[in-house]
């Protein structure tokens, strides 16, 4: 009985003997010098999406030129920019939204708005139309004023690029048409907007 329990004791001191020498091994072994796994070092499709944290890929971290169309995938697009084409929208009160887009931007800076459409008017009055961020209230210019002396119809291609602040987030902006006749043939179509973020600072 005492030789077994000479057999347990020599065990136990032999694996605690075991980890001591170990111990050192292991905690090299995890922990391994900066920048010592590289592409090479890793095998084809070992990094998937799972096994990336949330916001561990950032603007800093991307080289120059590395990602391309083709690396994106179908119904991808850049940050900070919008468009929205929209189809004949009869104006039916004196003052109404044709068209709208979100510009999700990255940080408080500038839009880069572009508005092109096709109105038809046809009657006696003064239309009217212009960009507004409903984020910050910032407007543009009231562009595109029209004096109508005629109940003809009258076929008008317009436009504006104007430059307005945005906020950090969803910036909502609108173009909005104000008509003082309406008649049954005004509106607006072929409307085409978009919105591009512009950094405050380079």
């Amino acid at each position: 009985m005492k030789r077994q329990s000479n057999i347990w004791t020599w065990i136990g001191m032999f694996l605690l003997a075991l980890s001591f020498v170990l111990t050192p091994v292991m905690a090299e072994a995890k922990a391994l010098p900066k920048n010592s796994v590289g592409t090479k070092q890793l095998r084809n499709k070992a990094v998937t999406t799972p096994k990336i944290r949330n916001k561990a890929v950032t603007t800093p971290k991307i080289r120059n030129g590395a990602v391309t169309a083709s690396k994106l995938g179908a119904g991808a697009k850049p940050a900070g920019v919008a468009f929205k084409s929209s189809g004949a929208v009869k104006l039916t009160t004196a003052f109404q939204v044709v068209n709208s887009v979100t510009l999700t931007a990255p940080s408080a800076g500038f839009a880069l708005v572009s508005h092109t459409a096709q109105a038809a008017c046809g009657g006696v009055g003064n239309l009217r139309h212009y960009v507004k961020n409903m984020a910050n209230g910032a407007t543009s210019s009231r562009v595109g004023n029209w004096d109508m002396t005629t109940s003809a119809v009258l076929w008008i291609f317009t436009g504006e690029t104007v430059v307005l602040p945005v906020t950090a987030g969803a910036n909502i902006i609108n173009v909005y048409a104000a008509c003082s006749a309406l008649g049954a043939i005004n509106q607006f179509s072929l409307d085409d907007l978009s919105a591009v973020f512009i950094p405050a600072a380079y």
